[in-house]
């Protein structure tokens, strides 16, 4: 028995021990599965868990993408669009941290994917993805986006309705169709479009590549969805919608997604009508049951919608809005609530606009204005400025500005045309407008009126209280004097006639006389007269020379307070029979002496008009001011000015000028013209019949030249002295009277080169190379040209051109005749040949009815002229001055290499082959 019960206990021992063993192999294995189950759970899936495929090249990512190698050398496509919105676009290379890291979002690995690097400055990612939900609703529109992809071969789409996929008739919908890669390059602009009901294709309305840029780069996002704008939502558009999304190769496939669109009939309130007023708007409708249902509105400005302007609830139509601002947006927000459901929607209302105020007035003032076509001369406008109106009662759209009298050129005047206006420009925000017209007339008082308007109409007018007003000034035009038939061998009679007084009333008129010797055919500019006696104007003017840089001098010889009809220069009388001027012009008193014949006697009328004594401040500063503001504008380049007493002086034209000759003794005027009509018919006659008798035994061509030249002409024998450097601008100014006849007579000096071979020119094939038979190129120096068998137009080697040595021999100059139609590429072959780089042209294309040179540049709106088909001249750019012109251009050879060359060239204005280019400007 004890045995028995030793056993029993042993035996007890070893099941518990057993059982002890068990349990823990069952906690160890419970322990080591639940450790495999949550390593397996925390294992990070690999590319091939996820579905990312394998790429090869670049060409399976999409645009911007790049095709990179694992650790395993499997390639997966990166792109900057499956970037998330902690990593930067772009980036600096060669630096690890330019992209931040790509958070917790990827599950992968770190010894299979690498995290975001940079890429050609910019920053790219491995695809996005997620565990559970592969679509994401965007917050701001309500479209349904994918997870971006790199690899065009996970192409998918998600379409998707805004606001709802059930909407009210009437509403507005969107029907989008995003897909998840970029689509550039990939999926063109029409590779994407909606099917309705299975049968009725429809396009989008909106599509990705509308919202690309230039900056594209600098985005975060990039647009990937294709939209179907709906306006106003009929019962037809409700039904199941398919996107189609093709790709542009036909490589990858054709992803089709449908989704049912269901529009319902509105069944609570409808047919809602507004009636807006200036300050009160009432809004109605049509409602089915109006009892099963609660409707609140809430009226607020559309500007700041943090002031409500008013709230009613549960209110019944009609309902009115009162103390309302007149032209004013709001905004109705709706609520319909019933037991079932809740509905809500806006609606934008806009007050009708009241009569605006006047607009505020600020100033009215005159302005100086400088002319468009001269520097010097300034023109007063008057320039007003206004405020927009204290209560405009809506949106002003227009401003009218009326000017009395009307400015010639100015602003709009309502009272004139109502189609001008002043347009108020909405982006300034200095609520400041002003306008200017003009140039105003002397002796005017100029008033201004400004009105506003919006869409009720147009305000009261706002006038200014000050004016606009104009000083006396000289006429516009004075009519030179008239001469008529002389009398005696004296005097001689004028016609004059008065000048208009509107600018203001003359004070004074004064007859300038300037005698001239009869040989002088030009009469020197009025900016170079001096005044002086009847004795001082006839020594300085009949021994006047062209060499010596003397002024012309007038003298005063009669002055009037009152114009007469006609007087007699030369009578002795400085009045001409009415009250003279009580002071003189120029501290020159009037005398009129008996005139010396056989001299020719012009001049012309002077008129004095004083400053409006209401204007004139009588203090010596103001007196200064407005002497410099005025007179000298006016009096601009004057060798002497008018006495300094605050009158404005007007000049008309010279007469015609008169000459005082001494007739023969016993032989009338019919009797001089018959003998001199006898002796050119005469003349004629004779050299007719001696050049025929020429012409037929062939003798003329011995002494007459096949084609007249500007050079037959009187050849001075003496040559011209040495300038003083100090002495230029007055030698040029006397040089450059007459015609510029002692510039002519230098000319004329010039050596011919007789004695030296004119061979080449005188050829046959080179005679119409020529555009003057007597001026030729010299066989010793003349320009050659290279000369090519292969081409007929580059065959010759001649050009009328010769060099020329420059001073000293440091340099050597190429004189050229102007160019001929048919010679243009032989010039600019010389032009490329020689190395020219710089071209100066001294004459006009056409002088005195006379083509001088043919247009041999194309100008900066033309194509490039070609020649040979291989030289090109192309113009670069072009600086017109006063004197001459300024023009750059590109010569470019195409064989046997493109080799260009720059250039430029100048062109004077107004002057012949044998003259000065330019006017006294730059000589001075």
């Amino acid at each position: 028995m004890g045995r028995y019960s030793k056993i029993k206990g042993s035996l007890l021992h070893i099941y518990y021990l057993l059982y002890f063993i068990f349990v823990i192999l069952i906690f160890t294995y419970s322990i080591s599965n639940a450790e495999n189950e949550f390593k397996s759970k925390r294992r990070r899936r690999t590319f091939e868990d996820i579905g990312i495929p394998e790429c090869k090249s670049n060409f399976d990512c999409v645009v911007g993408g790049v095709c990179i190698k694992d650790r395993a050398g499997l390639g997966r496509c990166y792109c900057s669009s499956s970037c998330s919105y902690n990593v930067p676009v772009q980036c600096v290379e060669h630096n690890p941290y330019s992209c931040v890291s790509r958070g917790e979002s990827s599950q992968l690995p770190r010894n299979e994917m690498r995290n975001p690097f940079c890429f050609h400055r910019r920053c790219i990612c491995p695809p996005e993805f997620n565990n559970t939900n592969m679509v994401t609703k965007t917050t701001s529109n309500s479209k349904m986006k994918l997870l971006m992809k790199c690899d065009k071969r996970q192409l998918n789409a998600v379409i998707s309705a805004s606001p709802s996929e059930s909407i009210y008739k009437g509403t507005s919908a969107q029907i989008s169709c995003c897909v998840n890669v970029d689509p550039r390059g990939f999926i063109p602009a029409e590779g994407v479009y909606f099917v309705q009901n299975g049968t009725r294709r429809r396009e989008p309305t909106d599509n990705p590549y509308d919202k690309f840029s230039s900056d594209i780069d600098t985005l975060f996002a990039v647009p990937t969805c294709w939209v179907l704008n709906i306006e106003t939502t009929q019962l037809s558009d409700a039904g199941v919608y398919q996107c189609i999304v093709q790709p542009a190769n036909t490589r990858y496939r054709t992803v089709n997604i449908t989704m049912e669109f269901f529009v319902k009939t509105p069944r609570m309130i409808q047919n809602i009508k507004i009636f807006p007023n200036e300050t009160f708007a009432t809004i109605s409708w049509d409602s089915q049951d109006e009892q099963a249902y609660v409707i609140d509105m809430e009226l607020m400005k559309r500007s700041d919608r943090r002031v409500r302007t008013g709230w009613k609830t549960n209110v019944k139509s009609p309902v009115t809005f009162s103390q309302l601002s007149p032209g004013t947006p709001y905004t109705l927000f709706i609520r319909v609530a019933e037991p079932q459901n809740e509905f809500s929607f806006t609606i934008q209302i806009s007050t009708a606009d009241g009569l605006p105020d006047p607009p505020v007035l600020e100033e009215i003032r005159l302005v100086n204005v400088g002319d468009e076509n001269n520097a010097n001369i300034m023109n007063k406008f008057c320039e007003v400025e206004w405020k927009p109106p204290k209560t405009s009662k809506g949106q002003i759209t227009r401003y009218y500005d009326g000017s009395l009298p009307q400015g010639k050129d100015g602003c709009s005047n309502y009272e004139q045309d109502s189609e001008h206006f002043i347009n108020p420009d909405r982006s300034k925000t200095n609520n400041f407008y002003a306008c200017k017209y003009g140039p105003l007339k002397p002796n005017r008082n100029y008033k201004a009126t400004i009105w506003a308007e919006n869409g009720a109409g147009k305000s009261n007018a706002a006038s200014f209280t000050g004016q606009c007003i104009m000083d006396y000034a000289e006429p516009e035009h004075i009519d030179p004097p008239e001469a008529l038939p002389r009398t005696n061998i004296s005097s001689f009679s004028l016609l004059l006639n008065e000048p208009d007084q509107s600018n203001g009333p003359i004070s004074c008129y004064f007859l300038a006389i300037l005698p001239l010797p009869a040989s002088l055919n030009g009469l020197p500019q009025r900016e170079l007269i001096a005044y002086g006696t009847f004795d001082e104007s006839l020594r300085n003017n009949l021994l006047h020379s062209t060499i010596d840089n003397k002024p012309f001098f007038a003298y005063i010889a009669e002055s009037y307070v009152r114009l007469p009809k006609n007087t007699i220069v030369g009578d002795g009388s400085t009045s001409g029979g009415v009250q003279p001027c009580n002071l003189p012009y120029m501290q020159i008193k009037a005398n009129d002496p008996a005139l010396v014949p056989d001299l020719k006697y012009t001049g012309f009328l002077i008129v004095k008009v004083n400053r409006d004594p209401n204007l004139y401040n009588s203090s010596f500063d103001n007196k200064i001011n407005w002497n410099l503001d005025s007179q000298g504008i006016r009096h601009i380049g004057r060798r002497q000015l008018p006495d300094p007493d605050l009158a404005y002086y007007g000049y008309s034209d010279y007469f015609t000028p008169v000459i005082l000759q001494i007739n023969g003794n016993g032989m009338t005027a019919l009797e001089m013209f018959l003998i001199c009509l006898f002796l050119v018919l005469f003349l004629v006659l004779s050299t007719i019949i001696v050049l025929y008798f020429l012409r037929k035994k062939g003798m003329i061509k011995q002494f007459w030249p096949i084609k007249n030249t500007s050079h037959d002409m009187l050849r001075p024998v003496v040559p011209p002295a040495p300038i003083r450097a100090s002495e230029i601008p007055s030698e040029y100014i006397l040089r450059h009277r007459d015609s510029d006849y002692q510039f002519s007579q230098e000319f004329e000096l010039l050596p011919r080169g007789k004695n030296l071979d004119h061979t080449i020119s005188e050829r046959r094939e080179n005679i119409k190379k020529n555009r003057y038979n007597d001026i030729k190129a010299c066989d010793s120096t003349r320009v050659r040209l290279k000369q090519s068998t292969g081409s007929p137009t580059n065959s010759s080697d001649y050009i009328n051109a010769n060099f020329i040595k420059g001073y000293k021999g440091r340099k050597v100059f190429i004189a050229t005749q102007g160019p001929l139609e048919s010679t243009i590429p032989e010039f600019w072959r010389m032009i490329w040949e020689r190395g020219c780089r710089l071209v100066i042209m001294v004459t006009n294309l056409r002088e005195r009815g006379r083509e001088q040179c043919a247009k041999y540049w194309p100008d900066d709106d033309e194509p490039p002229l070609v020649f040979n088909k291989t030289l090109e001249v192309a113009p670069l750019d072009s600086f017109y001055y006063v004197d001459y012109t300024l023009r750059h251009f590109e010569i470019s050879d195409t064989e046997p290499a493109q080799i260009k060359a720059n250039g430029r060239t100048f062109s004077g204005t107004g002057s012949t082959a044998s003259r000065y280019t330019g006017s006294n400007s730059p000589l001075q």
